[in-house]
């Protein structure tokens, strides 16, 4: 036999793999466009910031206004490498495309390795045989649904966990083999040594004839861990490897020290290996994995992602693969939603297609059957994945549904890891099949008694043809979603080169910011998570990170609020306060709801920004620069006056900035100079966890917060009703003298009240006045006093002297305000115009200030306020009247699921409620609310209970702008109770909103909740806001104005060089840790000042100590948080002043050394760390493995 026919003989399986994925690639790739959208990793578009951003990745500095990293962001260090290169030789277009068909390739192959090592461990007639068989379940691996839903809209991290898996459990199982050859007391030989010397290959790799290495096996594995750490980009798949290794560790148990030595020495190889990524992904569970699950987007979508996932979580889908993207559905360029993968659901409707997957999973359960029969450990093991596999995606099918259901109740981490059940054990699941898959072609040979050569080889003909059937769609160019193919417009590009000319310490707000959703979707095609991020140095502030920051989703809540209020001095004061840099407009992202985006109306409200300026346009992309207040420097600044205030979580705006500029916000417990005990009124975030109570009653609403402890007098700030409100509370007061009726206005302000040990006072209260319309009646039965048309009160019959309040209603001051009084015959008796000024002038009320003695431990504040009763900004809706009468009507509002749902009246607590209840349906019930202003604010209270499946979705539109006001899920409580929701005041002359309540059902898991009455009511939203206490014992900072140099190296680290001797505020623009840490260090390391009186100053030592200043200098231990969000560290004097005895070197006074700061993110070491223990590992194994070569060649 020749050289050539031997090595062809050798790689004619590998050969075979390279064909089929070859017509893959032809078959599904398109030249001149990106493979783009959903999750993706574009780091080609900038690979040199990106490979620093993984080398220094424990704080994210791009993401935003910085953020701990949530993910294994260091672990993509091995792709990026690997592609470097390749980016200076192919086009960018082609990197993601090279990425991912290599890694089918190599994921294949890989499972060829392990099915060939798994059926020679117990079985070797023929090589050919078991390489048909190795072959035809690698194509397996291949060519089945779940490979073809992980690269359906390719995700880096899935498509490196299907390359990588084979190998890695390959690499675990011959580390483990040869340990139990060498521990085997009784040296029997471990399962592969059964088969005869001239079996040439098991597992790729010779084992016969020699002596097995161990040191070698466990080098092998590090280096296979290493090549591998991409996939734990995301952490859970981690994690599934972590279980499917030690389900192989346990088919390998042994009771014996060897064992245990070799099951500790692999464990903490793969720690070891993965612990540059791995620590700080610890870290940041330990500390922060509650900022994901409570994130917005997560609160709203992790059960229904769940839902989605158990919708599949039958045995009929699970045993075929499928998953929750073949119910997935997006909106096309025209808005109109599709099913993503509409081309595999037809080709799946075809019976013969399911007989033809049910028949190769048939194949795969006689596999399960013939591993287990034999007792092969390798055999065993893939039964053991099978199994494990199984558990995790039969979700919705007993007993795995209950265990799963179980831990997602009581363990809520659990819930949000593995929240896609199917993406994390899809891959594994299906790594299974294919080991078992040709087991059971062996089994189904020895049964049937056709073992040659020839009946094999018509085996793997056959059961590849079925495959290649039952994944056509392939075949004809649908791995991927036709909406990944894209061709991205220059223009983005034309962008990243932009900026590449800019300062790259500065900070980009990306618009429109219509929804908290992280996904966007563009008139070019692109739907997914982003990717600017990858092309642009400077950070930004998109959605897509505000699951990992709770500073960055504030920031959304607050430029959003400002935005659609159309509030340019709230939009400046968002912009200042979150120093952002510069602005960018992308026209090319669309929405179901185009006018939502609010392009015209954000071109004029940053006109009305005089710091706002244009800098370029390329196409549909706006690029403006916004001068800041106060400038940073490398995300440096120094502050010389600020006063203090008590924190907030969430919040569409923040008083205090917009009031008073730059505060410290103190934490609990401290004083402060000034508390606002209705700091926030937001429930955009989430209806529950308010820090004040909302009590009702038929007359007034009672807004309750706790106060903190006085020990000195204080004084209480009233803000004026009528400069903080556009619309004033009044109770409409009639009064009869003689044959004289006469109407007035009683403008009745908040009451603001204390109450303390129990006892509740009045602090402040304003009530005025003002006569408005009188009529000569001997009469008044059936008189009518019409406020501006839409609100009408009768006047009761009255006796001489006598007052009665008929009604209250509300003024506005941006409008006139016509008041008409008439008879029973609309006849007009008496009528006034009161013009909106001329209300400001009756009702005007200065700021007030009151002085409070004390305040002991368990007062509170009240804000008490009329309650309206007008019918028109104050309104009750009954949906069960509103259903009877068919002005509203409950309609499935679900177009792709449709199975059932239903509505009742029901009579429950002498109510009458609305139940809505689904399986596979949404029913849902909506009411339009014309007369709502949008200047005003309101109290929405919602009766509601939870029967049964998920919590009612209640949605609140604002439809001038088609944009969702409020959206969220109310708490599934099983008694009934009242859901308060607050809608902000928002843009002048705006007008109407419609209430939205929808009972979404997805899958087998019904729903069902009842409604009762839904109550609205008009508050005096900054009036109440702005309510604040000022301490005079609780000094403001004041400092200097200070000026430093600052050298920025890596993300977590700045060295700042004080100009001046004198203290200062410090602060650095990324969102608040505990962990940042400032230090005084007595070194200055300048790049010009490498000499000083004849002495060179030691580099090493500056790097030593700016490296390490919590060993080398002294910490700064005032660390503050400063406006709610970033760092600060309040510097004395004694922070930036030379040593005494470092005042004169070599005779000459040294004035102008200042002494330096320096500030690191302290978690970042566990990164340098990780990277230390990383080559270590590689180089102990590498110099034992060495060792031993040069002892056995001896």
């Amino acid at each position: 036999m020749t050289k050539l026919s031997k090595i062809l003989n050798r790689i004619w399986p590998q050969s075979i793999i390279l064909f089929v994925v070859i017509l893959v690639i032809i078959t599904n790739f398109e030249a001149g466009k990106y493979i783009t959208g959903g999750d993706n990793l574009h780091t080609e578009f900038n690979s040199v910031v990106n490979l620093k951003r993984s080398l220094f990745s424990v704080w994210q500095e791009y993401q935003g206004l910085g953020l701990l990293g949530g993910m294994g962001h260091a672990s993509d260090l091995p792709r990026q490498l690997f592609l470097l290169p390749l980016s200076f030789i192919l086009p960018d277009s082609l990197i993601r495309w090279f990425w991912t068909f290599l890694t089918l390739f190599i994921g294949t192959v890989g499972a060829f390795y392990l099915i060939r090592k798994s059926i020679s461990s117990f079985w070797t007639e023929d090589l050919l045989k078991v390489n048909l068989l190795a072959l035809s379940g690698s194509l397996f691996y291949l060519l089945n649904l779940s490979t073809v839903q992980s690269y359906f809209t390719p995700f880096e991290v899935f498509t490196a966990h299907f390359a990588f898996l084979p190998w890695m459990i390959l690499a675990s199982l011959n580390y483990f083999e040869i340990s139990n050859a060498r521990g085997d007391k009784r040296g029997r030989a471990p399962d592969s040594a059964q088969a005869s010397e001239s079996s040439t290959s098991t597992g790729g790799r010779e084992t016969f004839g020699r002596t097995p290495s161990k040191r070698k096996d466990l080098l092998i594995l590090s280096l296979v861990m290493l090549i591998s750490t991409p996939a734990s980009y995301v952490p859970t798949l981690f994690v599934v490897y972590l279980l499917a290794s030690i389900i192989v560790a346990l088919f390998y148990f042994q009771k014996t020290r060897v064992y245990l030595f070799t099951f500790i020495k692999h464990f903490l190889v793969i720690f070891l290996i993965n612990s540059f990524w791995l620590l700080p992904f610890i870290f940041f569970t330990l500390t922060s994995s509650d900022i994901n699950v409570s994130a917005k987007i997560n609160q709203m979508a992790t059960e229904g992602i769940y839902l989605q996932n158990k919708e599949f979580g039958g045995i009929k889908d699970v045993v075929l693969l499928k998953g929750f993207w073949f119910n997935n559905i997006e909106p096309d360029l025209e808005g109109s939603y599709s099913y993503m993968m509409a081309s595999w659901r037809s080709h799946l409707a075809n019976p013969i297609i399911s007989v033809i997957g049910y028949s190769l999973f048939a194949v795969v359960v006689l596999g399960v059957v013939f591993a287990i029969r034999k007792r092969s450990k390798l055999g065993l093991v893939a039964v053991g994945i099978f199994a494990l596999s199984i558990f995790m995606l039969t979700t919705a099918t007993p007993p795995f549904s209950w265990i799963n259901d179980f831990l997602r109740v009581y363990v809520p981490l659990f819930g949000q890891i593995f929240r896609f059940p199917f993406t994390k054990f899809s891959i594994l699941f299906s790594l299974s099949f294919s080991i078992l898959f040709p087991l059971g072609i062996l089994f189904l040979a020895k049964l049937i008694k056709r073992n040659s050569i020839h009946s094999h080889i018509a085996f793997f003909l056959v059961s590849v043809f079925l495959m290649i059937i039952f994944v056509f769609p392939i075949f004809r160019g649908n791995l991927f979603y036709q909406r990944e193919k894209l061709k991205i417009p220059n223009e983005y590009f034309q962008t990243f080169d932009f900026f590449r000319e800019q300062d790259p310490n500065t900070r980009i707000a990306n618009f429109p910011q219509y929804t908290f959703w992280g996904w966007s979707f563009y008139d070019w095609g692109y739907s997914g998570s982003g990717f600017l991020w990858y092309g642009i140095e400077q950070p930004i502030l998109d959605r897509a990170f505000d699951v990992w920051s709770p500073s960055n989703e504030n920031y959304y809540w607050e430029i959003n609020h400002a935005i659609y209020s159309k509030n340019p001095e709230l939009f400046k004061s968002a912009l200042n306060k979150y120093d952002v840099n510069w602005l960018v407009l992308d026209k090319h992202i669309t929405s179901i709801s185009p006018k939502s985006l609010f392009f015209e109306e954000f071109n004029l409200l940053i006109n009305e920004i005089p710091e706002v300026k244009k800098e370029k346009e390329f196409g549909s992309i706006q690029i403006y620069s916004f001068k800041q207040k106060i400038p940073h420097k490398n995300f440096i600044s120094s502050l010389d006056f600020m006063e203090s205030s008590n924190p907030y979580e969430w919040s569409g705006y923040d008083q205090e900035y917009v009031s008073n500029g730059d505060y410290l916000s103190q934490e609990k417990n401290n004083k402060y100079n000034r508390f606002f005990p209705f700091r926030s009124l937001f429930t955009g975030k989430t209806i529950d966890g308010k820090n004040y109570e909302i009590k009702e009653n038929a007359k007034n609403i009672e807004f309750v917060s706790p106060l903190p402890v006085y020990n000195n007098s204080i004084e209480l700030e009233i803000p004026s009703l009528i400069t903080q409100n556009s619309t004033l509370p009044i109770s409409l007061v009639a009064s009869r003298e003689g044959s004289i009726i006469t109407v007035k206005f009683r403008l009745q302000a908040p009451e603001v009240l204390l109450k303390e040990d129990k006892q509740t006072k009045s602090l402040w209260k304003s009530v005025i006045e003002k006569d408005l319309l009188t009529t000569n009646a001997n009469t008044n039965a059936n008189l009518k006093i019409n406020i501006n048309g839409v609100s009408i009160f009768d006047i009761p019959s009255l006796k001489n002297r006598e007052e009665k309040i008929i009604g209250t209603t509300s003024l506005t001051s941006q409008a006139v305000n016509s008041i008409v009084l008439s008879d029973a015959k609309n006849s007009d008796l008496d009528s006034v115009e009161v013009e909106g000024e001329t209300i400001k002038d009756w009702f005007v009320q200065d700021e007030a200030s009151i002085v409070i003695k004390n305040v002991k431990k368990g007062s509170s504040i009240i804000v008490r306020i009329l309650k309206l009763n007008d019918a028109y900004s104050s309104l009750t809706i009954n949906p069960v009247d509103k259903v009877n009468k068919k002005e509203s009507f409950v309609i499935n509002c679900d177009n792709f699921r449709k199975d059932y749902f239903s509505y009742y009246i029901k009579d429950e607590e002498r109510k009458k409620l609305l139940e809505l209840s689904s399986k596979n349906a949404s029913p849902c019930i909506s009411f339009y609310l014309p007369t709502l202003d949008h200047d005003s604010a309101y109290l929405v209270n919602v009766e509601n209970k939870n029967i049964t499946g998920r919590g009612l979705h209640f949605w609140v539109l604002n439809e001038d702008q088609k944009t969702p006001l409020i959206d969220t899920y109310f708490e599934k409580s099983k008694k009934e109770q009242n859901s308060q929701v607050i809608l902000p005041p928002m843009e002048k002359f705006g007008k109407s909103y419609s209430l939205h309540l929808d009972n979404i059902s997805i899958g087998n898991t019904a729903s069902g909740n009842l409604i009762g009455n839904i109550n609205i009511h008009p508050i005096p939203y900054y009036f109440i806001t702005n309510l604040n206490l000022v301490d005079s014992s609780a000094s403001p900072l004041e400092f200097g104005k200070q000026k430093f140099e600052v050298s920025h190296p890596n993300q977590s680290l700045y060295v700042i060089k004080p100009d001046k001797q004198e203290g200062f505020v410090l602060s650095l623009s990324q969102s608040y840790s505990p962990y940042w840490k400032a230090y005084e260090i007595n070194v200055k390391c300048p790049a010009d000042a490498k000499a000083l009186a004849g002495r060179q100053i030691s580099n090493v030592k500056c790097l030593l100590t700016e490296t390490f200043p919590f060993i080398f200098g002294e910490e700064i231990q005032n660390h503050v948080k400063l406006n709610n969000w970033k760092n600060g560290w309040i510097v004395d004097d004694s922070n930036v002043q030379c040593p005494a005895d470092a005042k004169a070197l070599a005779g000459r006074q040294m004035s102008n050394v200042k002494c330096q700061i320096v500030i690191v993110f302290l978690p970042q070491y566990f990164e340098y760390i990780g990277f230390g223990l990383l080559v270590f590992t590689l180089t102990v194994l590498s110099i034992s493995l060495l060792k031993n070569k040069r002892l056995a060649s001896n």
